[in-house]
């Protein structure tokens, strides 16, 4: 029979329920590592690294250093500068391997050649000038000869070697959060990540901001009783202001004021101050303290540290309840404290009158700040007011008879209301006009699985579900969607450990305590396919946030201390990122006629050269030993369209490497793996295969 080609689109994700002669010719029967396009194709997964607010190692540069006048060897590891005690703000460079001496001697001092250095995290780029004096540990040891040249390696082989020698000095700058066991929460606000941690015993847990300098404790704060407040104008103390002990000389910048009993005119006033940075000694009972700016006086009471619970787990949002640009604060809850309020230098817990006031769960709605309470109670805020939970003005409880694990938003501006076992949609603009309505008596929503990708996504006992509005408005309706990776979510649902949705890909990821997770991928409110892949690290925390840009960061905290970025560099954290996906079998048409095949040819998108590996199966696995390594082409790219650095000049714009079968039976399967650290992503698009027909099977 003569040799034809057969072509098959990859697409349809994973496919754990269908019938085998039912699959399409570019669905899977299994994979690891691969996501799925948002129309068609496979893209291994990118990778994630550690962060602590120091340069990322995947924007790692290097910078080659001419030198001569050297009077010392200059070794890996050295850090070079320009000052003998280098500052903040000097250039320092660590030196990426032993320098090479081309002529002279240090002995003689005279010793002239080259070295490659990366930046020091924290630090500016070390991009020296000529003759600058160049110091290692304070003592001189060599003169620059002509300007540091950026990523200037002398041969291409050395541009890779460097490359990635600087990525994992990088790393290895990159500390997990302070402290012992998970990371608690993660989060982003004004442009700064945050990340909480049990201390180290375990007696509290603290919060941490990232920095150029790695990660930084919080000050909390702390409160202080006061009484015989005084102020001619009747205003008291004032936010900012720092306050002095007149016995003990301590210091403190206040944070917040709550005035009880009395009047500030009159000199009886009595309350309580929240304070921070406190120096120069702890205040003293009973002594006068005097505010910096305003004036006001009174008599301290007692100080007491703002400590956090352990254990907790953390949940946030970030919202502006008052208009001002300005007023955006970032709001939180974990379970085991009460809920704070955070602007970047004061952190406030708030309270809600709650016996056990501490919510787990925290939501922004029609400007009132959520609480969710153990025992499925509901607490909201005034409106406009997130610290204020009196009825009086404005806030009021809502009880739904089950354990809450989380809110979203619905269609239509409405409020979803998860329970374990039961769902609740609030309608209504403020306690004036709430309506409460049950929803579903027997469906809820498992906890931390809730994301917003257009419609509420979400997992329930029945698998992965959705939640959109129908025709009639006001009304929804609910629905299953995962029958295709029903034996993957069926053996991890008691494992689900996070949930994240990731913007810019259109995709759900549903994280597992095994180290696995579920990809999910949408295009136009309609699956593309399903895939599941594995982290060597777990993930218990996860967040979606944008930066200053509107740029969409994915974090996720791990059981091992460290905070890492999703969806950034090629490898996790310098471990190779291991992928395979199993196409299914394909009979091409024909399930009871043999068939000769003689060639695979794939259509792979790379931004640069990568060896992936294939092995064919026959007839549901009857395989030989028939792996086959291919290279894959870098993408090419057309002038004037494509942008620079993400292309190589004349090449295809899409590589069609092919490799020989030679082998026979009645259909075809493919494995597709590979194993790459440093190398960007590949795209699997389609396959062609060439075949003959042999007859009839007998």
């Amino acid at each position: 029979m003569a040799r034809r080609p057969k072509y098959f689109i990859l697409k349809g994700g994973l496919d754990e329920a269908s019938p085998p002669l039912s699959l399409d010719g570019g669905a899977l029967y299994g994979v690891s590592n691969y996501e799925p396009g948002r129309v068609n194709g496979y893209r291994r997964i990118d990778g994630y690294e550690r962060l602590d607010g120091q340069h990322a190692p995947s924007e790692a540069d290097y910078w080659l250093v001419n030198f001569d006048a050297g009077g010392t060897a200059i070794s890996e590891g050295d850090e070079v500068s320009i000052a003998a005690s280098p500052g903040a703000s000097d250039l320092v460079g660590e030196v990426l391997a032993d320098a090479v001496v081309e002529s002279g001697t240090y002995g003689v001092g005279d010793a002239a050649g080259y070295f490659y250095v990366t930046r020091v995290t924290n630090r500016a780029d070390p991009a020296f000038s000529d003759n600058d004096t160049l110091y290692v540990s304070a003592s001189s040891v060599a003169t620059a000869d002509g300007a540091a040249a950026k990523n200037g390696a002398l041969t291409d082989a050395d541009d890779t070697s460097y490359k990635r020698a600087a990525i994992e000095v990088l790393r290895d700058r990159i500390d997990a959060v302070p402290g012992e066991g998970d990371i608690l929460g993660v989060w982003m606000y004004n442009g700064v990540k945050y990340a909480f941690r049990n201390v180290v015993g375990g007696a509290t847990a603290a919060m941490f901001k990232s920095s150029a300098s790695g990660w930084a404790a919080v000050d909390l704060g702390s409160s202080m009783a006061f009484t015989s407040g005084n102020e001619a104008g009747d205003s008291g103390f004032s936010v900012g202001e720092t306050i002095t002990g007149g016995t003990s000389g301590a210091a403190a910048e206040v944070m917040s004021i709550t005035d009880g009993a009395g009047g500030w005119a009159a000199g009886t006033m009595a309350g309580t101050l929240y304070i921070k940075s406190i120096s120069g000694g702890p205040f003293t009972g009973a002594e006068t303290i005097t505010g910096g700016t305003s004036g006001a006086t009174a008599t301290a009471g007692t100080v007491t540290a703002t400590t956090l619970q352990p254990d907790g787990r953390y949940e946030f949002v970030n919202e502006n309840f008052y208009g001002h640009s300005g007023s955006v604060k970032m709001y939180g809850c974990d379970g085991a404290n009460p809920g704070f309020a955070f602007d970047g230098s004061y952190f406030l817990q708030i309270s809600t009158g709650m016996i056990a006031d501490t919510p787990i769960h925290i939501t922004e709605h029609k400007k009132h700040l959520f609480f969710a309470f153990l025992g499925g109670s509901v607490q909201h805020s005034s409106i406009g007011d997130p610290y204020t939970f009196s009825a009086v003005t404005g806030a009021a409880e809502l009880a739904t008879g089950d354990e809450i694990t989380g809110f979203t938003l619905l269609p239509d501006n409405a409020l979803g209301i998860f329970n374990r076992n039961r769902t609740y949609i609030l309608f209504g603009a403020s306690a004036a006009d709430w309506d409460l309505k049950s929803y579903a008596d027997e469906s809820g929503a498992i906890e931390w699985t809730i994301q917003r990708i257009g419609y509420p996504v979400y997992a329930d006992d029945r698998g992965l579900m959705d939640f959109k509005a129908v025709q009639a408005y006001g009304d929804f309706k609910n629905s299953s969607f995962s029958e295709k990776v029903s034996k993957t979510f069926n053996a991890g649902k008691s494992l689900i450990s996070a949930s994240i949705r990731v913007r810019k890909k259109n995709q759900y990821r549903l994280f597992y305590s095994n180290d696995s997770f579920i990809i999910c991928s949408f295009e136009d409110k309609k699956i593309s396919g399903f895939t599941v892949c594995t982290y060597p690290v777990t993930v218990k925390c996860a967040a979606s946030v944008e930066d200053s840009n509107g740029s969409e960061i994915l974090l996720f905290g791990s059981d091992n201390g460290y905070v890492y970025q999703m969806d950034k560099g090629t490898s996790f954290d310098g471990v190779a990122v291991p992928a395979f996906c199993r196409i299914a079998f394909n009979s091409i048409g024909s399930p009871e006629v043999n068939k000769k095949f003689f060639k695979a040819v794939f259509e792979v998108d790379s931004q640069e050269a990568v060896d992936i590996n294939f092995t064919p199966d026959f007839d549901y696995g009857e395989k030989e030993d028939l792996t086959k390594a291919i290279t894959v082409a870098a993408a090419g790219g057309v002038w004037d369209v494509s942008s620079w650095d993400e292309f190589i000049w004349g090449d295809q714009l899409i590589s069609n490497p092919e490799a020989y079968i030679d082998g026979s039976g009645q259909n075809i399967g493919l494995t597709i793996y590979s194993s790459h650290t440093y190398e960007a992503p590949h795209e699997l698009n389609s396959v062609i295969i060439h075949y003959s027909m042999k007859g009839v099977k007998r």
